[in-house]
């Protein structure tokens, strides 16, 4: 239940009196979407704002836009929107540095930003690159087209389009919208095969300059990856992402873990264009793994594990 802060008013409609959408639903005044409690008040009073991500987020001074804009009554209610934070917090971390890393390199303003938030749900990593980078510009994609996007309304850089990624019109899509300035592909908690979609735009949209991945689960018939887990005592997940880690073609690439982010599918893969830093750089995402991923280049799978794999292509 949430608690609502009632008005001393006598004039407040029942319930029964309210306006209704015609699903039937209870259109709220803008002043009640305001004085509604929704789960991120819960964060900010019950404790999960002492986690170093949620911390950042209600640290922001534009959070309280965020809390007083009626546009997002539904946004400041989403399901484990806590989780969320500090998964976008944690994506932003790695989008910053990159940038900084490119910009050692060459010049590259806000407004030159686009990102595409590939399956972005309701957005929450948009909103905080909204925010982080008012000048640029943000395409959030997902076949869902039934959730309630209100904020985007007050998000004028935000563009939200019902895309399924299985529709020929995806690709066409992100291929031209990424004609329009520096473009950065996101997938944050991508399931299965959508990590592989995202590090195919990467590798085949020319115009596509920088990945950041984190992955979650993969489809179960992939038998040489739990084989091989049966084998070697290694988490899934983690060569989960070493095979993911092999698909980009970029040697300008990097895999790494993130502990503070509230999951424990907790891993990176980033990737910068060659073409975007000079060869002459060394230094910068060296394509090395780390160990926890499987980081030594001696390594090679057992027999059992290679004969899954070469049966699974059958």
């Amino acid at each position: 239940k949430y608690i609502i802060q009632m008005s001393n008013s006598t004039e407040r409609p029942s319930k029964e009196e309210r306006v209704t959408d015609i699903s039937g639903r209870i259109q709220r005044t803008d002043e009640e979407k305001v004085r509604t409690w929704r789960r991120l008040d819960f964060i900010i009073e019950n404790g999960d704002a002492n986690h170093p991500y949620v911390k950042k987020w209600l640290s922001m001074p534009w959070m309280a836009k965020i809390r007083s804009d009626p546009n997002f009554y539904t946004w400041r209610n989403l399901t484990g929107l806590s989780k969320e934070m500090t998964e976008s917090y944690s994506a932003f971390k790695q989008i910053k540095r990159l940038l900084k890393l490119i910009r050692q390199h060459r010049t590259l303003e806000e407004e030159d930003l686009v990102f595409f938030d590939i399956c972005s749900g309701k957005g929450v990593l948009s909103t905080l690159l909204s925010f982080m980078f008012p000048k640029c510009q943000i395409y959030m994609l997902d076949k869902n087209g039934k959730m309630n996007n209100d904020h985007l309304l007050s998000q004028p850089n935000v563009h939200f389009e019902k895309l399924n990624v299985k529709d020929p019109k995806f690709k066409a899509y992100v291929a031209e919208k990424a004609k329009t300035g520096f473009s950065i592909l996101l997938g944050i908690h991508l399931c299965g095969f959508l990590s592989e979609v995202l590090l195919d735009l990467y590798n085949t949209i020319e115009e596509a300059q920088v990945v950041v991945l984190s992955p979650c689960c993969f489809n179960s018939k992939r038998l040489h990856l739990l084989e091989e887990a049966r084998l070697t005592s290694w988490a899934p997940y983690n060569l989960w992402t070493r095979e993911l880690f092999t698909l980009v073609a970029s040697n300008r690439k990097e895999a790494f873990a993130d502990a503070n982010m509230q999951s424990d599918k907790n891993n990176y893969i980033v990737s910068i264009k060659e073409s975007v830093i000079p060869t002459s750089d060394s230094s910068t995402l060296k394509a090395e793994l780390p160990a926890h991923i499987v980081g030594d280049p001696s390594y090679e799978a057992p027999e059992e594990v290679v004969s899954t794999q070469d049966q699974q292509k059958m």
